[in-house]
């Protein structure tokens, strides 16, 4: 059983898909860099860009630090840096912790 469902990241107009049974690894990979407490504080973007990296890498994506880091400035830096956040924010959930329990409510 897998407490995760996959993940869908973008970069650079594309989708790259994290399995369910990867994200638990993954998870881990990122805490190397980053951790969920600072992703909800004000991370340092030089971190988050890591991250993402990391996470977009393991997903199958061929992109580097330095592209994803550009790509948090410009005209569309603020979005790409919240979207950034949330992403990995709820990749790190467990959606149990966030979803209601449709067994228990009849659905």
């Amino acid at each position: 059983m897998n407490i995760f469902e996959d993940i869908v990241l973008t970069f650079g107009g594309e989708e790259f898909t994290i399995k369910s049974n990867g994200v638990m690894k993954l998870i881990s990979m990122v805490e190397d860099v980053i951790s969920l407490q600072e992703l909800t504080t004000k991370p340092k973007l030089s971190k988050l860009a890591e991250a993402y990296a990391v996470s977009l890498n393991y997903a199958g994506a061929k992109v580097s630090i330095d592209e994803v880091y550009v790509s948090l400035f410009g005209t569309e830096g603020a979005d790409n840096v919240q979207n950034s956040i949330t992403s990995l924010i709820m990749m790190m959930l467990p959606p149990s912790t966030y979803q209601p329990d449709n067994e228990k409510s009849g659905k």
